[in-house]
């Protein structure tokens, strides 16, 4: 055992991350889409929670994809978004595979192969 505890970050799509009732129906384009729209149009409360300060609420580290999506609820705070904000500090990310294969995803998130 090791009392080494990494701030993790789980990344994951927002299929598995939105609790918008109206957005989290859908998958793929049309979900990024409205949910594009949701926030553009102020009509997102957990994206809207999440801008006004409401991320230092949550600790997503250590945390799987379901206690995340819990704890951002509770708290009205969109758990897609708040990952990525996270993911900038992180040392661990947790990741699919295609997220790390995908260059355009990797860009899109910062991330670097470079010396790994």
């Amino acid at each position: 055992k090791t009392s080494y505890r990494p701030w993790s970050v789980v990344l994951g799509s927002r299929e598995h991350f939105c609790v918008h009732t109206s957005v989290s129906r859908h998958s793929g384009a049309r979900q990024n889409a409205m949910c594009r729209r949701a926030r553009d149009e102020n009509r997102c409360p957990f994206y809207t929670g999440l801008r006004k300060g409401g991320g230092n609420r949550v600790n997503t580290s250590l945390m799987d994809i379901e206690e995340i999506v819990t704890a951002c609820k509770d708290q009205m705070i969109c758990p897609f978004y708040k990952c990525r904000e996270d993911a900038k500090e992180a040392e661990l990310l947790l990741i699919p595979y295609d997220y790390l294969i995908n260059p355009q995803t990797r860009e899109a998130l910062g991330i670097s192969l470079q010396n790994s």
